[in-house]
């Protein structure tokens, strides 16, 4: 996909990155490299379109994948979900891995949660916002324990 989208004069990094190899959550953002003579039309044409094919490609990947491995599937995304409904201390990159599981779960239809719930939880629990919002906090294992607090709350079914 990545040499793929180069050749069309794209960009295409993890919304969650550490590194140029390391994509945490399945979360990507898809720039064009191009700007001087197309104009703002063909850009967004181009970059939908884009979309529209990673979307189909992704949704293929998901069916072709849970046709062969559904237990498999299913037990990852189970696990995650007990995670993040169950764990006292979450780091945020643990927090990412699973909630991804989890919305490829909710995705599938695999497990009935609201996806809004999943989407509001990775803006909600990343480090800047905790810490605005809970500004007593003074080290990482609380910032990790208000985020797992949170999700407890957020994910109880």
């Amino acid at each position: 996909i990545m040499k793929t989208l180069s050749h069309l004069r794209c960009n295409f990094t993890g919304l969650f990155s550490s590194g140029p190899q390391i994509i945490q959550g399945d979360l990507f953002i898809i720039s064009n490299q191009v700007t001087l003579g197309i104009s703002e039309e063909e850009i967004i044409d181009s970059l939908s379109k884009i979309g529209m094919e990673l979307l189909n490609y992704e949704n293929n990947a998901r069916e072709k994948l849970y046709s062969i491995k559904k237990y498999e599937v299913e037990d990852e995304i189970f696990r995650s979900l007990g995670i993040l409904q169950n764990a006292r201390s979450i780091s945020f990159d643990e927090f990412i891995r699973n909630l991804s599981m989890v919305r490829l779960g909710c995705s599938m239809d695999i497990i009935k949660i609201n996806c809004k719930i999943l989407n509001s939880l990775l803006v909600l629990l990343q480090h800047q916002h905790i810490l605005n919002n809970y500004p007593g906090l003074v080290n990482i294992d609380e910032e990790n324990q208000k985020r797992a607090e949170i999700l407890r709350a957020s994910l109880k079914l």
